[in-house]
């Protein structure tokens, strides 16, 4: 694995996310990071995944993963927004457990629940690792 890419700090931080979710796979991650496809905003406590995705009518600026101290990833969504828009994005957007969303007053009104995600568990994801 390119240490460049992935530090052990930033391992630290993802793989909680990762272990706990099974969403995406780490050498995927480090691909499109290399590819330039997917951005990285972090602090010391906390990191973000970001891509865009361009929708038929919109683009959004779509956060992948969250992991970390909740108030540094608050301040991370600063930074993404002013990324987003100078990608000309028109919204960002976030896949989350319910609860996150009483914490949309620590950054302000603007969120909003638009969708929801229904899941149903096919199979259970055996392990997950950095390697």
């Amino acid at each position: 694995m390119d240490k460049s890419v992935f530090s052990q700090r930033r391992l630290d931080l993802i793989m909680p996310f990762l272990k706990k979710t099974g969403s995406y796979d780490i050498k995927y991650l480090e691909n499109r990071l290399k590819e330039g496809t997917v951005k990285f905003f972090e602090t010391d406590t906390s990191l973000m995944l970001v891509e865009v995705k361009n929708m038929t009518q919109y683009k959004v600026a779509h956060i992948m993963i969250g992991s970390g101290n909740f108030d540094g990833m608050v301040e991370l969504l600063n930074s993404v927004e002013e990324w987003a828009k100078s990608y000309g994005c028109d919204r960002m957007q976030f896949y989350g457990r319910k609860g996150w969303m009483k914490y949309g007053k620590k950054y302000g009104k603007d969120w909003k629940v638009e969708k929801i995600l229904a899941v149903k568990m096919l199979s259970v994801l055996t392990s997950i690792s950095p390697n």
